[in-house]
């Protein structure tokens, strides 16, 4: 296994295909506030923590990358990877995520996150313990499943195109920013404060659950060019 402290200064493989695998060991990697950049030909697996500061994380594998233990402590996480991306360790405090990926992206995280600007084949999953803000364009070839089990989530400029969307919050959904979406299936639950607010740009079909579990909070589903099929969703609030 490789591993290595990184002081004060930039860590960046120039040739990325002069090297087949990145394996950060159980010493980890931990920066003094430079940014981090880990390119491997074949997969980035990390099985220790991996603490950039204020700095950013940048993973590009030609494989998969797979978080195996420990902790990410970044400002920003930007994963490129052919395969899956999957950072989902208990412990991650990721201030902003943006994913490309040929593969399924999944992420845990325990502090306040911004989704930037990704690009995914296949699954995105995002299960954050606090507020999310969707600042760029969210594109997934399959579902995205967008969680804040103690937070809210907002739409912060961006907008979220996949074929299904799963979105649950404890403190509201788009009650700053409206959350827009361009999704063909929409499944919505907030339980605990807050309003929610949904603008689709097409046709959507309600699935799972819409509600609002929120004393007295407002539950709203603006489409724009398309119509509301409720299917068997249970609409509540």
């Amino acid at each position: 296994d490789w591993s290595s402290d990184v002081c004060s200064s930039d860590l960046r493989e120039r040739d990325p295909a002069s090297v087949a695998e990145v394996n950060v060991g159980a010493g980890g990697l931990r920066s003094a506030g430079g940014d981090v950049v880990l390119r491997a030909a074949d997969a980035i697996r990390l099985g220790g923590a991996v603490e950039s500061g204020a700095g950013a994380l940048t993973l590009i594998s030609g494989a998969a990358i797979e978080q195996l233990a420990c902790r990410i402590a970044s400002a920003g996480v930007r994963s490129e990877s052919v395969g899956d991306t999957t950072l989902a360790a208990a412990g991650n405090a990721i201030g902003r995520f943006a994913a490309v990926s040929g593969g399924d992206v999944s992420l845990v995280n325990g502090v306040a996150l911004t989704l930037g600007a990704s690009d995914v084949t296949g699954d995105l999953d995002i299960e954050n313990t606090q507020a999310v803000g969707v600042a760029d364009r969210v594109v997934a070839g399959g579902r995205v499943r967008l969680v804040s089990a103690a937070g809210g989530i907002d739409g912060a400029g961006g907008r979220i195109e996949a074929g299904g969307l799963n979105v649950e919050a404890a403190t509201g959904i788009g009650g700053g920013t409206a959350l827009e979406t361009q999704v063909a299936t929409l499944s919505v639950d907030n339980t605990t404060s807050g309003d929610v607010r949904v603008v689709n740009a097409g046709d959507v079909v309600l699935a799972g659950r819409f509600r609002n579990q929120a004393r007295g909070g407002a539950l709203t589903l603006t489409v724009d060019d398309g119509a509301i099929d409720t299917g068997d969703a249970g609409v509540s609030s």
